[in-house]
C-alpha cells in the first residue's frame, strides 16, 4: 500500500501543475460531479473519459478512494462485475482507511452476488463490519449476512 501511494504521488509530481490549490480542488470536484451526472445518466462512453482524465490528471487520486469508488460503479452499470471486485480489492490494498473503503467493499459484496458468488459475497460483507466497525453500512451489511447465511 505504502508504495502504491508513493507511486502516486511521484505520477502527481512528475505530471506537474500550473494550478493553485483551490483550482485543484474545483477542477476535482467538478470531475467527480460529471461522473456521477453521467453515470446517473447512463451516459457511460462520457463517465469513462471523464474518469480516465480525472486519473491523468490527479493520479494520486486512485490512492483516495472516491476515483475509485467511481470506477466501480461504472464497471457495474456495465456488467464488468469482476473488474469492479478488482478496484475495490485494489483500494483496500493500497489504502486500508479510506474513507471509501466501506461503500467499495460493498460495491465488491454486491458485484459478488450479482456473479452468484455467495460465499464470497458474505466474506466481503463480514470483512466490512469486521474492518470497518464504525460504518453507517455496517446495519445493512449484518441483515444481508443474515440473509446469506440463510441461503443455501
Amino acid at each position: 500500500g505504502e508504495k502504491a501511494r508513493s507511486c502516486y504521488a511521484q505520477a502527481s509530481a512528475a505530471r506537474g501543475s500550473v494550478r493553485t490549490t483551490t483550482e485543484r480542488t474545483a477542477w476535482r470536484g467538478a470531475r467527480s460531479r460529471s461522473v456521477e451526472a453521467f453515470l446517473r445518466e447512463k451516459e457511460l462512453e462520457r463517465a469513462r473519459d471523464e474518469l480516465r482524465n480525472w486519473e491523468l490528471d490527479f493520479p494520486e487520486d486512485k490512492a483516495e478512494g472516491y476515483l475509485s469508488l467511481l470506477w466501480a460503479r461504472y464497471w457495474i452499470a456495465r456488467d464488468h462485475f469482476e473488474l469492479a471486485i478488482d478496484v475495490a480489492r485494489d483500494l483496500v490494498a493500497v489504502n486500508p482507511t479510506s474513507p471509501y473503503a466501506d461503500r467499495l467493499l460493498a460495491e465488491a459484496a454486491q458485484a459478488q452476488e450479482k456473479l452468484q458468488q455467495l460465499d464470497r459475497a458474505l466474506a466481503t460483507w463480514r470483512t466490512l463490519v469486521s474492518d470497518y466497525p464504525g460504518s453507517a453500512l455496517v446495519p445493512h451489511a449484518k441483515e444481508i449476512i443474515t440473509r446469506l447465511s440463510r441461503e443455501p
